[in-house]
């Protein structure tokens, strides 16, 4: 019986199951990541012990016998990982620094230095639009502020491709990594013109090799992963939010999908040919958001990713002494939609769609004496359930019809209390689909060449008319503020 390993390593969560042939998940397995988060916006990651807790995982695979045997029979494997960032190594292919990963602001300053001559060229290019997480623009971060590292840098990678170097010794990316950085969807290379915008057209250089998703990256070398043979076969694999759409069914144009993880992302596959956004003032290339590739022959994912999501909600809990989820979901859902006046505006992390804006920070709003820690509860949800609905209202149809379902995966799709905000929000039907780890399904797609069959767990419909219309106009009108205060 065939046998594959599939990694998913997301931001805090590792991830590796064993895969049947028929798609039976034989083991899976889940270990806690950290990162360092400081002033200044920074966010970074130890590459190595990253890589350490992969092999913790494997190791623990290895020591169940029937496990053991699978991993010395291995079909393949393959990795999702997060994106974005920047993982350096030099030219031995040791990690230069740690990590610096995709929610990292700190080089907020270029981005506004760029702007807006970044926009054009991405437009012209058809390369996705930079962010202060983009990995060219944090070279030109490293190259102000560490020059020493910046000039020990050979390898420009994202996370995904780190974890197959060190499996196999090859330096390489795939379409859906290098699409969130500098592919040109024009020239089908790295856009050279944006490097020289930032002043690092020498850089050029550590961009990878850029091979096909499904494609075999490499073969695992002697003794890199307990248990598992020399040789084994080991494929470029993907983005994580790539791979989760191809786990969750996310193949026909139309279908829309949010990923209620660490932060929000709201995913919506369009054809090739609908790349372009059409607005009012005719057509342009998305500024905010991304146009990814996806694993579906010539069609694309649209992408708008939040830089907040279920983060808030874990910030929130904290903020009242370490409240369980089951408690605070309970308080929240005692309190009417709208939180009696009370509105959050849930921007804690800064922000990169549906507007970009690092610098941006949270607040509650309309706070009076009557309000208690129930109504702060709901506010929390509210506001992010208003990211979401503003993420989709920006997309505008991309061939979608009105009042289409809208999937949803991720930690915080479990969360009844929230699925019924945004059904209410949308006015439209969200679908909790019944697949356990969307990001493991779409990279055994990718390993076994067949699609994961995907059925709906629970449906969650409008319950409330439009009574979440004026909530959401209020909180349009605090944004608005907030933008008009910042700029005095």
């Amino acid at each position: 019986m065939k046998t594959w390993l599939c990694i998913d390593a997301g931001t805090t969560h590792l991830k590796l199951a064993l895969k049947s042939d028929a798609g039976e998940t034989l083991s899976l397995r889940s270990r806690r990541l950290e990162s360092s988060v400081a002033e200044g916006g920074r966010s970074e990651m130890d590459m190595e012990a990253l890589w350490r807790e992969v092999r913790r995982g494997v190791e623990s695979l290895a020591a169940d016998e029937e496990c053991s045997q699978a991993l010395a029979n291995l079909a393949g494997i393959g990795v999702c990982a997060q994106g974005d960032g920047l993982w350096l190594l030099d030219g031995a292919g040791t990690p230069v620094r740690p990590a610096i990963l995709w929610n990292d602001t700190r080089a907020k300053e270029i981005m506004e230095r760029i702007e807006p001559e970044s926009e054009a060229l991405c437009a012209e290019t058809r390369t996705v639009a930079q962010f202060a997480g983009s990995n060219a623009v944090l070279l030109r971060w490293l190259k102000e502020h560490e020059p020493e590292n910046y000039r020990r840098g050979a390898h420009a990678l994202h996370c995904k491709d780190w974890l197959n170097y060190r499996m196999t010794g090859r330096i390489a990316a795939d379409p859906t990594d290098a699409g969130t950085s500098l592919l040109s969807r024009v020239s089908g290379e790295y856009d050279t013109g944006m490097l020289q915008l930032l002043g690092i057209p020498e850089a050029l250089p550590l961009l990878p090799e850029i091979v096909p998703s499904r494609s075999i990256v490499g073969r695992v070398r002697d003794g890199a992963l307990p248990g598992v043979p020399e040789g084994t076969p080991v494929i470029a694999g993907s983005l994580d939010v790539a791979a989760a759409a191809e786990g969750l069914g996310i193949r026909d144009a139309g279908q829309t999908l949010c990923i209620l993880g660490t932060t929000f992302c709201v995913l919506r596959m369009i054809e090739d040919s609908a790349m372009i956004v059409r607005t009012g003032g005719g057509e342009e290339w998305p500024r905010i958001g991304s146009i990814l590739y996806s694993l579906s022959p010539e069609r694309s994912l649209r992408l708008l990713a939040s830089l907040n999501g279920s983060a808030v909600l874990d910030w929130g809990r904290r903020l009242f002494g370490g409240l369980e989820i089951r408690r605070a979901e309970e308080e929240a859902s005692w309190i009417e939609p709208g939180a009696n006046g009370l509105c959050f505006l849930p921007f804690i992390f800064g922000e990169r769609a549906p507007f970009r804006d690092a610098a941006a920070s949270g607040s509650f709003m309309g706070l009076r004496a009557h309000h208690e820690r129930a109504h702060m509860l709901r506010a929390i949800y509210e506001g992010l359930a208003m990211v979401v609905r503003m993420c989709i209202d920006s997309m505008g149809s991309c061939g979608t019809p009105e009042g289409s379902e809208v999937i949803v995966a991720g930690g915080a799709a479990g969360s009844a209390l929230f699925c019924g905000i945004l059904a209410d929000l949308l006015q439209r039907s969200v679908v909790r689909r019944d697949v356990a780890e969307p990001g493991i399904e779409g990279v055994f797609s990718l390993l076994a060449g067949r699609a994961h069959a995907c059925s709906d767990a629970v449906r969650f419909e409008p319950g409330h008319g439009r009574r979440y219309e004026p909530v959401f106009d209020r909180f349009r009108a605090l944004l608005e503020q907030r933008e008009r205060m910042n700029a005095l």
